[in-house]
């Protein structure tokens, strides 16, 4: 989501380590800090059919973040890295659509 300093970077999983107790080098996104965070409690899930960002009603109240609701990543996706956002979207997609009002 445009450029950040790399001291500002967090890597996050797309899927759940506690679950897989394994770390997968593709299975996971380089997000600012605040994102990742969101992106843990489950505000912010990627649509696994056009890896756009869905955001839950409590962060699209802050206007930076608020633009990204329906914003598709910017970075490059390779192959290893797309069956990923399917694993995060099916673990988290109820617990979005609940957030989301």
């Amino acid at each position: 989501m445009g450029r950040n300093h790399l001291s500002g970077l967090s890597a996050a999983h797309l899927y759940s380590y506690a679950t897989l107790e394994m770390h997968d080098h593709y299975g996971g996104l380089l997000l600012r800090k605040g994102l990742h965070r969101f992106f843990d409690l489950r505000m912010i899930v990627v649509n696994p059919k056009n890896l756009c960002l869905l955001l839950s009603h409590s962060p699209k109240t802050i206007p930076q973040y608020g633009e990204l609701h329906v914003s598709l990543l910017t970075v490059n996706i390779q192959n290893k890295t797309l069956q990923w956002p399917k694993v995060h979207w099916q673990e988290h997609k109820d617990l979005y659509k609940r957030n989301r009002i």
